[in-house]
């Protein structure tokens, strides 16, 4: 019995399932639905006949809200602020950490691994 394809084909599934959410919702629909936000999650969705990125912190909060592609200006605001009735206010984590990667270099993330631009130092986190 071979059991060395077992442990790849593992860490394949495990990998397909990184938190990352895609959902579409219509119009906004501040009574709970879409669901709530995930730690770390990155949702996709169409608010308003705008598509729109939401990224979570590490608390499930909304780090980032941004408009990809409105047909106008007032349907990228009107989409935006629904989104905001939805989720909440974004307010990005500023704990950040150094991470290696490959050949010793390093690379400043937020907690939940996402690349920082902008913050020549990582702050303390709380344990």
């Amino acid at each position: 019995m071979r059991t060395g394809g077992f442990l790849p084909a593992a860490l394949i599934v495990l990998a397909s399932c990184s938190g990352t959410h895609v959902a579409s919702s219509t119009s906004p629909q501040p009574s709970g639905s879409p669901s709530p936000l995930r730690p770390c999650e990155v949702r996709e969705l169409t608010l308003d006949g705008a598509k729109l990125v939401v990224q979570a912190n590490l608390d499930a909060t909304p780090a980032a809200i941004v408009v990809v592609n409105a047909p106008s200006d007032d349907v990228r605001a009107k989409a935006f602020q629904d989104a905001v009735k939805i989720f909440g206010v974004p307010r990005p984590d500023e704990r950040t950490q150094v991470r290696q990667f490959k050949w010793g270099l390093t690379q400043l993330t937020d907690m939940c691994g996402r690349p920082v631009i902008g913050s020549p130092l990582p702050s303390p986190s709380p344990n």
